[in-house]
Order: structure tokens, then C-alpha cells, then sequence
């Protein structure tokens, strides 16, 4: 039975020790991001800190790799945006809007537009 969730994948995201304030940025747009409607949130990403409890309560379902994956960096990650979009694959969602961790939309009408569309996948820039 599909999920009437949109799913949400927050990626590009990678934290290196010094670097635990990305966590507060996240968590600030998945706040954003959820007036603007019902999401199931998958976060894929890679570093030797792990997101934080606060977080991780945010989140329905998380793909984290220890290590910083350098080959990853400057191509977009590749293989953690497929990871995210596996999870919501497993978990029947229907539609996917696909965000860098640190970004969100803040136009609610172009949001509400862009998933009535027959897409099953929006990608932001």
C-alpha cells in the first residue's frame, strides 16, 4: 500500500569532527520543510560524527557512513542520494523531493504545484 508520505531526502551532507554545528542547520530545515507538508525524512550522509539525538528524532529513517567519503565530494554524492531514495523506495513512498541537507523551499504555492505533478521525483537546485 503506498505511503501518503512525500518523502524527503536530505543529502549532500558530511560531518567531520569541528563540524557537529551542520546537525543544528538540518534539523532548522526539516522544521522549514515540514510547514510546507507531511514528509517521511531520510537523511544519507557520511563523517565520523554521527547526527545528534535532538536530530534524530526529526528523522524517519537515516544512511550514515562513518568515514567521509571523499570520492563523493564534488560529484554530487551519488551514492548516498540513491541510498535515500532505496529507503523511501522500501518504505512505499510514492514521491520523492530530493534536497542538499542544508537547503529548503520556502514557497508553499510552487511546493503545493510541483507535487500535484504526475513526477514521482523533484529535484531542487
Amino acid at each position: 500500500m503506498p505511503n501518503k508520505k512525500i518523502g524527503l531526502v536530505l543529502s549532500h551532507v558530511y560531518v567531520r569532527e569541528g563540524e557537529r554545528y551542520k546537525f543544528d542547520m538540518i534539523n532548522y530545515v526539516i522544521g522549514r520543510m515540514k510547514r510546507l507538508g507531511n514528509f517521511f525524512v531520510v537523511l544519507s550522509g557520511h563523517g565520523p560524527c554521527l547526527p545528534t539525538e535532538q536530530l534524530s528524532k526529526q528523522i524517519d529513517a537515516i544512511y550514515w557512513d562513518g568515514n567521509v567519503r571523499e570520492e563523493e565530494l564534488g560529484r554530487g554524492h551519488p551514492k548516498f542520494c540513491i541510498k535515500g531514495f532505496e529507503i523511501c523506495k522500501q518504505n512505499n513512498i510514492q514521491k520523492v523531493v530530493k534536497l542538499r541537507a542544508f537547503d529548503y523551499l520556502v514557497n508553499k504555492d510552487r511546493f503545493e504545484d510541483l507535487v500535484s505533478q504526475e513526477a514521482k521525483i523533484i529535484v531542487s537546485e
